[in-house]
């Protein structure tokens, strides 16, 4: 799949780690689309688990920013972190997390870690083949249990379907469509 395709993403996040106790939420932008969780009062370990669906390309830059909702002002950034959609995509197969490092630029101009993000991915492809694959078995076993009541057919039935459900996943674990789910 080529990269000059927008392609529909799902985004999660769950929770993190911080090194300081904030009112921490997640402020995700990617191209035109930006979105924000809500703020966990004072934890550094926030616990979110929150969705967002948004398109973008292969080549497209995510950009999570971690900040801090309690500043008087304006919204403290906590860490930051960018990362392409396709160096995600080649880090981890489907629904496997991946870690990254949140990050803020230091006084001399060195970045220091501030905390983490952890990024699940998976296709929509994968989740709708799946759920097809599984309704075809689900109905090919019904309609052998009714034709026939020996239970060697039912069962060759059940590990025949099994098979094309499992052959289906590993197909659709290599598709670029993906969906996340993030830790902070």
């Amino acid at each position: 799949m080529g990269g000059h395709e927008k392609i529909p993403y799902h985004l999660k996040t769950i929770h993190g780690r911080s090194n300081k106790p904030p009112n921490p939420y997640i402020r995700l932008e990617v191209d035109t689309f930006t979105a924000r969780t809500k703020s966990i009062k004072r934890t550094s370990n926030p616990v979110w688990n929150e969705g967002f669906t948004f398109a973008a390309l292969s080549s497209s830059t995510i950009c999570i920013r971690a900040k801090n909702d309690a500043a008087i002002f304006k919204p403290q950034l906590l860490g930051e972190v960018a990362v392409v959609v396709e160096t995600l995509l080649a880090t981890g197969k489907d629904m496997q997390d991946v870690v990254l490092k949140l990050r803020t630029a230091g006084a001399n101009g060195e970045t220091q870690e501030r905390g983490e993000i952890t990024v699940r991915f998976w296709t929509e492809e994968t989740v709708q083949a799946s759920a097809t694959a599984i309704a075809g078995a689900h109905q090919a076993v019904e309609d052998k249990l009714e034709d026939d009541s020996s239970p060697a057919k039912s069962m060759e039935a059940i590990v025949s379907k099994l098979k094309v459900f499992a052959d289906i996943v590993d197909e659709a674990a290599k598709v670029w469509k993906l969906a996340c789910v993030m830790e902070y």
